[in-house]
């Protein structure tokens, strides 16, 4: 795919302008987040804080954007395509229920029983569209941070080591939070390395569109979709399928978002395919035979130890596992349903 000029006009990312946006987000959610973890506030609060905390990053681009666009540009909340984002939204759907789903498989092969109790299918069902707007909104604060300004700014490094620094320093900023849920350090390897390894796909649904939106509907679907088929499908496991369904879910995240930019390569606009142009302007997918793209990235989180900790938010009592047993009668308090965390960090 040939390169369009707004990619060539790039510079290299600004690294003080990249550790700025990194400090005011990590600050704004260690600040909200320390009060809980220190138990100056009960646990049941993080489902107060977390929305607040999701803010963060599009506070710190806002704070640190370079002004040479409007800030909605910059932070890629336009809209260049609505058939691209049409296409990733698809892949978006399919990648989010799929990975699932294949985890589901790979868990009763390790020997996994099926859960006994779960939830019906339709009320799940009736339950997930509401579950995905609730967590699509919650997401808009982040994405316009990670996926919008960051993924912009990291560009030039290339789409793999662009979305890994993301995933990395996504990762960091979730720190805070883990310590306020309290998790146990299995549950919290599994939340944080999964976040890492979720992060090229959101990353590429942003970049085959030319917009953070994409992201947004992936952030959505990831606590939504995905967490009503792993904590409704598998009984809890003990560590070592635990381990197994971490390592082979990380592996099909990145291995999915691969097959995203390969796939949708062909019809991505190419480099600057938000419509800006000048410094951090994003880079274009590579059609090529590695499926590489020029452009960066962001992620969440995916969900360990059979789904007894959502990546995203693990079930804790801050989710939003209480009012879908409001919704769905039938519903069981030992695995809270979609128990996505309402605040959905």
């Amino acid at each position: 795919m040939s390169r369009s000029p707004a990619a060539t006009s790039s510079t290299s990312p600004d690294l003080p302008r990249v550790g700025a946006f990194l400090a005011i987000a990590l600050a704004v959610t260690l600040a909200l987040s320390a009060p809980v973890a220190t138990g100056l506030l009960p646990p049941a609060t993080v489902v107060l804080l977390v929305p607040l905390a999701q803010l963060s990053p599009l506070l710190a681009a806002l704070v640190v954007r370079r002004r040479q666009e409007p800030w909605w540009r910059e932070l890629g909340l336009g809209v260049p395509s609505w058939k691209l984002l049409g296409i990733a939204t698809l892949g978006a759907v399919a990648a989010f229920s799929l990975v699932p789903l294949a985890r589901v498989l790979i868990g009763l092969g390790a020997g996994a029983a099926p859960m006994a109790d779960a939830i019906p299918v339709l009320g799940l069902a009736a339950a997930v569209p509401a579950v995905f707007v609730m967590q699509a909104a919650f997401a808009i604060g982040e994405e316009a941070g990670w996926r919008g300004w960051l993924h912009r700014e990291l560009a030039p490094l290339g789409f793999w080591v662009t979305s890994l620094i993301i995933g990395v320093m996504w990762a960091l900023w979730h720190l805070p939070i883990v310590l306020a849920l309290g998790l146990a350090p299995r549950e919290a390897v599994t939340y944080l390395g999964t976040i890492v390894a979720v992060a090229p796909l959101l990353s590429a649904l942003r970049e085959i569109s030319g917009t953070a939106w994409a992201a947004v509907i992936g952030h959505g679907l990831f606590n939504s979709v995905r967490v009503a088929i792993e904590q409704n499908v598998l009984d809890p496991v003990g560590p070592g399928v635990a381990w197994v369904l971490d390592l082979s879910s990380w592996v099909l995240w990145i291995a999915v978002a691969w097959m995203v930019l390969r796939v949708a390569g062909g019809v991505a606009p190419g480099p600057g395919n938000d419509g800006s142009s000048g410094a951090g302007a994003d880079a274009d997918v590579d059609s090529g035979a590695d499926g590489d793209t020029n452009a960066g990235a962001d992620a969440d989180a995916d969900a360990g130890a059979g789904g007894d900790a959502d990546a995203e938010h693990p079930a804790r009592p801050a989710d939003a596992g209480a009012a879908l047993r409001r919704a769905l009668p039938g519903a069981h308090d030992r695995r809270a349903g979609l128990s996505v965390r309402a605040a959905g960090a």
